[in-house]
């Protein structure tokens, strides 16, 4: 009687436990899941902010040469209006440098139109020096088309090789000098006399606007122009240098495609936006991490040259971003562990008053007991009635009994089930052992080849099972799916020859690396193939992958009979097969390891056609 008590209190315990550890678990994937939102959130908002950096900077430096096409525009009018005024010109133009210098403007110049040595005014003053290592044709060609007249050129960042400028960074802003002339018949023409140029400091106007600038406690702010030289950078000895390559020669051993790929796509061709790449330094910290950024294009000339641009970006490490975050994830995991200690102390006190409530019933039954032993002429008037409640007592108990075998039963099944696979083996081995002992014409042959056939069907369908029922977390590499396909191609090549199927692939070169585990993308490509291959008594199989937004999309088709609709609709549920010795749980294990991976495996089919399943594989972003 004892040993029943004590059942119903051993289970409400073990419910109570599992029931716990259930809710511990929800708690911290729940937990886990919103850290995660919240980063992704925080990170969305601090590149947002980023982004209002970078269009702030490109906006000021453009307000910049905004400011000096007005002074070059002034100036130039003063040129036409004087030309022939030499010394209040001079003035006026010393006067002009002076202010203009602070502008970082290195020399005012102007070429008159019989190609004469061009007139300076640069730091050290007036000169004619003609070797300035500048070629003025394409400003020249520019300038003598009267439709120009009234507008200014900004000309492409260059280094000359000689000169007074020899070995600087430079940018020429030019606008034409016209005259006006007043021909025989009265009328108001103009006469081309020459160009009107500043020569500007592009390092100097990109370093005014970005040098000092901070994202965050750390980030900061680079300016590139139309090649990626950069003209501003918070390391020195980037400025002038080419960003597709100087970052490597930093850090050789980090590679910097991700990056480079960006500037070279949408910051070269003007576009803005967000993203992130990996580096090894930043302000004095080494060791390889994520940086966020955001960039905004610089239109220095819309008509005239729209290739002419600058980029600015603003980055900063991730970590940036973990700090903003770190206060509010410790109290939220401090409120989950505070309700999770709430739920434990509940647990607790639940267990120990079923414990106690089972031990009072069990000392009430024992004095019923001395009481009937104590008192037999109650015990005689009460034993019919005694006797019925302990047959119905005993049949309980039998019940539970059974309930318990039952319960062993099923977990021996399972150790069984999962025993039987080297005995099944060894019995598929002797049978084959046996079978090559044999002559051609024993008629145990065949019996030998049904024992190892329906072993193998066995092993397979445990097998099935095992990694059906039996949770494995992807182990996932950024990789090339390519490979992975090419790799499940030439594992399966021969066998798909021995059943007369060919292949064709027609596999993206340009797709970009994604995370997933390959061994369990190989079962997966090995399952549908092997399938498509059986579908078709011969034929071709089609092997094709793709870019499909934010997936990686792998397509295996065949010209087989197809699937009917009804078929279609349960191909997937465990142990669900169509074919006569099939464990109905391949396609089911695929469907869980893609889904693990959380993308979809879906199919399309039609009767007498052929069939297409597709792995879906999302590219994933930070």
């Amino acid at each position: 009687m004892g040993r029943g008590m004590n059942i119903g209190p051993k289970k409400f315990i073990i419910i109570a436990v599992c029931a716990f550890l259930l809710l511990s678990v929800f708690t911290i994937y729940m937990g886990y899941s919103a850290n995660k939102d919240m980063e992704k959130t925080v990170t969305d908002q601090f590149n947002r902010q980023q982004l209002i950096l970078a269009k702030k900077i490109a906006n000021n430096i453009r307000n910049h040469f905004s400011f000096l096409e007005t002074s070059l525009r002034g100036l130039n009018q003063f040129w036409e209006r004087n030309v022939e005024r030499t010394e209040e010109v001079r003035t006026y133009v010393t006067y002009s440098f002076a202010f203009l210098s602070g502008w970082d403007v290195h020399a005012i110049a102007h070429l008159d139109n019989e190609g004469n040595a061009p007139i300076i005014l640069n730091a050290q003053g007036f000169t004619n020096e003609k070797e300035l290592g500048i070629n003025y044709n394409t400003y020249w060609q520019w300038g003598v088309k009267p439709e120009n007249r009234g507008k200014i050129i900004i000309g492409r960042t260059f280094q000359p090789d000689t000169g007074l400028f020899k070995g600087r960074w430079l940018a020429i802003m030019a606008t034409p000098t016209w005259r006006p002339a007043t021909p025989g018949n009265g009328s108001l023409k103009y006469q081309f006399e020459g160009l009107s140029l500043i020569v500007v400091d592009p390092v100097g106007i990109a370093q005014r606007y970005a040098r000092d600038v901070r994202s965050g406690e750390t980030g900061y702010a680079w300016v590139i122009d139309h090649k990626g030289i950069f003209l501003s950078h918070y390391e020195e000895t980037f400025v002038g240098e080419d960003s597709f390559t100087v970052r490597h020669k930093r850090s050789p051993h980090i590679s910097y495609a991700t990056i480079n790929e960006i500037v070279r796509n949408y910051l070269l061709k003007g576009d803005e936006g967000t993203g992130w790449y990996i580096s090894e330094w930043h302000r004095g910290v080494i060791g390889e991490m994520k940086k966020l950024f955001a960039y905004s294009p610089i239109f220095l000339s819309r008509e005239d040259d729209t290739g002419n641009l600058w980029s600015v970006a603003v980055t900063a490490p991730v970590t940036e971003v973990y700090g903003i975050v770190q206060s509010l994830v410790i109290k939220q995991w401090l409120v989950a562990g505070v309700f999770q200690l709430v739920v434990f102390l509940g647990l607790a006190v639940s267990i120990y008053f079923s414990l106690r409530w089972s031990r009072l019933l069990q000392a009430e039954v024992d004095r019923n007991t001395v009481d009937l032993r104590r008192s037999e002429a109650k015990v005689r008037r009460e034993r019919d009635k005694v006797k019925e409640s302990m047959r119905r007592l005993v049949e309980t108990q039998e019940k539970l009994i059974r309930a318990e075998r039952f319960a062993a039963i099923g977990e021996a099944a399972a150790y069984l089930s999962h025993e039987i696979k080297n005995p099944l083996a060894a019995i598929g081995g002797f049978a084959s052992q046996i079978e090559r002992s044999l002559s051609e014409d024993d008629d145990n042959i065949r019996k030998l080849q049904i024992i190892s056939e329906e072993t193998t069907r066995l092993e397979t369908l445990l097998t099935d099972v095992r990694d059906f029922t039996r949770p494995f977390k992807p182990q996932k590499e950024l990789k090339d799916i390519n490979l992975s396909i090419e790799e499940t191609l030439s594992l399966m090549e021969d066998n798909l020859k021995s059943m007369g199927i060919d292949y064709d692939n027609f596999l993206d070169d340009e797709l970009p690396p994604i995370w997933f585990d390959p061994e369990q993308i190989k079962q997966v490509l090995i399952n549908l193939i092997k399938n498509a291959a059986e579908a078709m008594p011969e034929g071709k199989i089609t092997i094709l992958s793709r870019q499909e937004d934010d997936y990686i999309k792998v397509s295996i088709v065949d010209r087989g009979a197809g699937i009917s609709t009804e078929t279609v609709e349960k191909i997937f549920e465990p142990f669900f097969t169509t074919k006569k010795r099939g464990t109905g749980l391949g396609l089911a294990v695929c469907r869980k390891i893609i889904e693990d991976h959380t993308g979809e495996l879906s199919v399309e089919s039609e009767d007498g056609k052929g069939t297409k399943f597709t792995i879906s594989l999302p590219i994933e972003k930070d």
